[in-house]
């Protein structure tokens, strides 16, 4: 099995920018650049969010 790709690099690969992730996934953008940058911790609900709006499961292909 591959190893999982961080949120970056999901949304790199996505095409999208933070603020396009961000509204997607319906988080703030400053929030959600905080925490793509590690200066704050991911929620539960976030990451969930997160890989409904990439198309992913949390599970098999997210590293946070």
């Amino acid at each position: 099995m591959a190893d999982k790709l961080t949120v970056k690099q999901w949304r790199q690969l996505r095409g999208l920018t933070q603020k396009q992730l961000a509204d997607k996934a319906g988080i703030k953008f400053s929030t959600y650049h905080a925490k793509e940058c590690g200066y704050r911790g991911w929620k539960a609900v976030e990451i969930k969010n997160i890989a409904s709006a990439l198309g992913i499961s949390v599970e098999n292909q997210l590293d946070y």
